[in-house]
């Protein structure tokens, strides 16, 4: 199996990619990062909705074959390692059971529910708000941010 290509450098193709597999518009200035393998585009992520300490982001695949751990570091290297960022949140629709379970297989944890605040399938319905802190991310190895983790108060 050949190694997966990283594409950087072409943010606003990727991000439109994304947000149109999606049937949403991410907006303008969106960073992203892609994933392809001999020349096929098999995925991307569009990090949008950037207010520091917070970041969003949104990914489309066509295929599984596009993650692996190098893939994760490339993903996860955008909001907590480049832009600081403390928190890093992703939705999905409350429907959609696949891309929930492959935001909590990521580690990403679930925080809450936005009402009928996304379309799915033609259909209005609920978003599951999920969201990662800096030093929950396993996926940056030793290059954890130098972010401290919240204490109680």
């Amino acid at each position: 199996m050949a190694k997966i290509e990283i594409i950087t450098g072409w943010d606003a193709t990727l991000a439109d990619w994304v947000g149109k597999n999606l049937g949403v518009d991410l907006g303008p200035g969106c960073v992203a990062v892609g994933f392809a393998d001999g020349g096929e585009l098999l995925g991307a992520i569009a990090y949008h909705n950037f207010q520091w300490p917070n970041i969003e982001g949104s990914i489309w695949s066509t295929s599984p074959r596009w993650c692996n751990r190098r893939t994760l570091f490339a993903c996860f290297y955008h909001p907590f390692l480049a832009m600081k960022c403390r928190r890093f949140g992703a939705n999905a629709a409350v429907t959609n059971q696949p891309s929930r379970a492959f935001l909590q297989r990521l580690g990403f944890q679930h925080e809450g529910t936005a009402r009928q605040a996304v379309c799915h399938e033609g259909e209005v319905c609920d978003a599951a708000i999920y969201g990662m802190l800096a030093h929950e991310c396993r996926w940056l190895g030793r290059l954890k941010p130098e972010i401290p983790a919240p204490t109680d108060q």
